[in-house]
């Protein structure tokens, strides 16, 4: 074999051609030619204001302590464009301007995405409209993929027709029709007066696979993941955290108003599935749920459950509207179906293991197993009382001294419909999927195998792979 003696290249010709970057800071995606600045500062995060409607990304953690922080956007001029965290952290955001609204984050985001972002150790304090992420999310909005620690403050004082503490979350103050949140979830302790919640104060948009772990207090309208929830659907959502409320509610042409729950505080039109609570839930009269303290106007509550004990904590009876419920304190017009709460509901009037009272509506297939107590002795099993056209069927609970009442409900319905529920005195009868209500459960969003026998069933949104 002859071996060359030498090789020659021709000079002319380019494996490889560098690009000419003319801004280190900024890249294109050569497939949507859509620009993407970087974030390397905490300068760089505060100059995102300059331009709103930009593609941001964070090149690497941003530590904000001792920063004064202006939020991006405000009422007038939002944020539209898009800040993908790519899995980094913000820590140390600190806003305290108890007089100031439209705070977190971000002040206002309209048409927006946020993703892909962890805020740890914030703290916000202000008068309204106050979150982690933002104050403010409206338009086609949406949050993915995000998680809030740390703080959210109003001002517990204020009056309820005031705006002052009003409209708080964990992660978005208020979440307007058109917004979209998923994957996200908040272990900030959130305090304020109404409109309270884990994960959003008041919410009108979709939130699914969403949850919070953190204590929410509040006075009226406060929940464990929202405060209010109107014209909307949660769905594979549930809360953890302790909650307390003082509301005594309101009538308004003879409609009463109110509620602490567990996941919800007052759920109005809106639907709610595969979702549940843990927390205990304390408040002073009014509606108190473990799971929502007021459930209204054709609410559907579908494959659900407690576990908090839920209390009255000032038992005395200047109220006469007090009910509460192991899953919801009052329901009205709306079915509630394939549930469950096991947790002791305790208050001065009407207390149901799983609702205080039924108006209207139905609930099928459902159980409770709690202890029931009222110091009035205004209580049942399942329900404190039905009324109007309100009927149960397919149901149960579990009877155990010293809870009060021995009927699942009192019936004060219109047609007086047959008594569709039965008492058991085992609770281990309900570990079983074959019994009762959970043997018409739907295995596909029940998990019924891996506790059969042993424990209650729990959801398979929960991914558990023991009992």
């Amino acid at each position: 074999m002859d071996i060359p003696t030498s090789i020659t290249c021709n000079p002319t010709t380019s494996i490889y051609t560098p690009q000419t970057i003319t801004n280190p800071n900024t890249f294109t995606n050569s497939a949507t030619s859509t620009t993407t600045q970087l974030i390397l500062t905490t300068a760089g995060l505060q100059g995102i204001s300059s331009n709103l409607s930009a593609s941001y990304m964070l090149f690497d953690n941003v530590d904000l302590t001792g920063v004064t922080f202006t939020p991006i956007g405000n009422i007038t001029i939002p944020f539209t464009g898009t800040l993908d965290g790519a899995g980094n952290t913000i820590s140390n955001l600190t806003i305290n301007s108890p007089a100031s609204s439209y705070l977190g984050l971000f002040g206002v985001v309209s048409g927006g995405t946020v993703k892909n972002i962890t805020l740890a150790n914030t703290s916000i304090t202000g008068f309204q409209y106050l979150g982690g992420i933002t104050g403010y999310l409206t338009g086609a909005s949406t949050i993915s993929n995000t998680k809030v620690s740390g703080s959210v403050t109003g001002n517990p004082n204020g009056t309820f027709f005031s705006s002052d503490g009003n409209t708080i979350g964990g992660l978005v103050g208020l979440s307007n029709t058109g917004a979209t949140i998923t994957n996200s979830s908040s272990s900030s302790t959130v305090t304020g007066y109404r409109n309270i919640g884990g994960l959003i104060g008041v919410n009108k948009g979709i939130v699914d696979y969403c949850s919070a772990s953190g204590n929410v207090s509040g006075i009226i309208y406060t929940g464990g993941l929202i405060g209010s929830n109107i014209d909307t659907t949660v769905t594979n959502s549930f809360a953890t955290g302790r909650v307390s409320g003082l509301d005594r509610g309101f009538s308004i042409n003879n409609i009463t108003y109110g509620g602490i729950g567990g996941l919800i505080g007052a759920n109005t039109n809106s639907r709610i599935s595969s979702s549940y609570a843990t927390g205990d839930v304390n408040g002073l009269t009014s509606f108190i749920g473990g799971l929502i303290g007021r459930n209204d106007s054709s609410s559907p509550i579908s494959n659900t459950y407690a576990t908090g004990n839920v209390k009255a904590s000032n038992l005395y009876p200047p109220s006469n509207i007090s009910s509460a419920g192991g899953l919801i304190g009052v329901s009205r017009g709306s079915v509630v179906s394939n549930s469950y709460a096991t947790g002791t509901v305790e208050t001065y009037q009407a207390a149901g293991g799983l609702i205080g009272n039924q108006e209207d509506g139905s609930v099928v297939n459902s159980f409770a197993t709690g202890v029931v107590k009222s110091l009035s002795g205004y209580c049942n099993g399942l329900v404190a009382t039905v009324y109007y056209t309100a009927f149960v069927t397919g149901s149960y609970w579990y009877y155990v001294s010293p809870s009060c009442g021995g009927a699942c409900y009192e019936n004060r319905n219109t047609v007086k419909l047959n008594d569709g529920c039965t008492k058991k005195t085992d609770k281990s009868w309900f570990y079983y999927d074959s019994n009762g209500p959970m043997s018409t459960w739907d295995s596909a969003i029940w998990d019924l195998t891996i506790c059969n026998g042993k424990n209650f069933p729990h959801l398979k949104m929960e991914n558990k792979t023991t009992c």
